[in-house]
């Protein structure tokens, strides 16, 4: 399959991408927790639900829906646990 000829996207997601920078991605479900958004056609992170809003939400769908295209912050990188860490509100903070 073709998807088997591309390296695994968390072997190579540092050569990609750093802490620290701001990303687009599009929000692809939500939880009582927070948001998952697929960076770039690349994986799929978290955006916990602190990290949404300065002020306090009780659930992800005050501040975004699926399908929503966003600017974020990536607070952590673990390939090992293919998690990373993203975060909308530190995005607006710098302006983005």
């Amino acid at each position: 399959s073709l998807k088997r000829l591309q390296p695994e996207p968390w072997e190579t997601i540092h050569e990609k991408f750093q802490v620290g920078d701001i990303v687009e991605a599009t929000v692809t479900k939500l939880t009582e927790f927070g948001a998952f958004a697929r960076v770039k056609d690349s994986v799929e992170g978290l955006i916990h639900i602190s990290e949404l809003s300065s002020q306090m939400v009780q659930h992800p769908r005050e501040v975004v829906k699926e399908g929503d295209d966003v600017r974020l912050k990536i607070l952590r990188i673990e390939p090992e646990r293919r998690r990373l860490g993203l975060s909308l509100v530190q995005a607006e903070d710098e302006g983005y």
